[in-house]
């Protein structure tokens, strides 16, 4: 009740504020707009090969989204889905999960992630445009980008590459078992305190962007 309004003015009665209904308005705690991952390699007529690239999709998911999964209803409502494609022989296509991810995800913006070591012709002009021939089935609604290629930072590479010969490097008695030579270098602890590069970057950036 306001002692600045006449009791005139309520001629049903002063209305009791206890027995007003406040209505609340309930926000995802999710938030922002979901993603596609699209990881995008050449394609095989062998089907293993195919197969090596859906199951590091599945791993990437799992990894770094898996909690993605899990909501207040407990139903499956991923805001990060990671699918894989291939550029031709061997299905699905870009288009193919362009259309899964929009029609059956929901998502708002897809990220196209070319698996190849160069920048060569596949992944400068091919692939842009079956990304373009994808974005014009998805229109304007639907942002799609393409990163570089997974091997376009060498200072990923390095480390991936260390990382394999590590074990043989072990053997030959060239490293301490379960050391690095990084461990105690300031100038690593420093570098690993830089944006990403690459996909890794791209995407961090752009949930970085529409996190609530």
């Amino acid at each position: 009740f306001d002692p600045r309004i006449s009791p005139h003015s309520f001629p049903n009665g002063i209305p009791d504020d206890s027995t007003t209904t406040t209505t609340t308005t309930t926000t995802s705690k999710k938030g922002g707009e979901k993603i596609g991952i699209v990881l995008v390699d050449h394609g095989s007529r062998r089907e293993s090969s195919n197969e090596a690239l859906q199951t590091l999709a599945s791993i990437y998911q799992q990894n770094y989204f898996a909690n993605d999964n899990d909501n207040d209803n407990g139903d499956t409502d991923m805001m990060v889905v990671v699918k894989a494609a291939h550029m031709e022989i061997a299905p699905p296509s870009i288009l193919d999960v362009v259309q899964d991810l929009v029609e059956n995800h929901k998502v708002q913006t897809i990220i196209c992630h070319p698996y190849f070591l160069s920048p060569g012709r596949h992944v400068t002009e091919d692939i842009p445009q079956l990304v373009q021939e994808a974005q014009e089935w998805a229109g304007d609604s639907v942002q799609i980008t393409t990163t570089d290629p997974v091997g376009a930072d060498p200072q990923i590479m390095a480390q991936l590459i260390h990382q394999v010969l590590t074990p043989t490097l072990q053997t030959h008695g060239l490293l301490l078992p379960n050391s690095s030579n990084n461990e105690n270098d300031a100038s690593f602890m420093e570098k690993q305190k830089q944006p990403l590069g690459g996909i890794f970057g791209d995407i961090q950036r752009m949930l970085e962007e529409i996190e609530p």
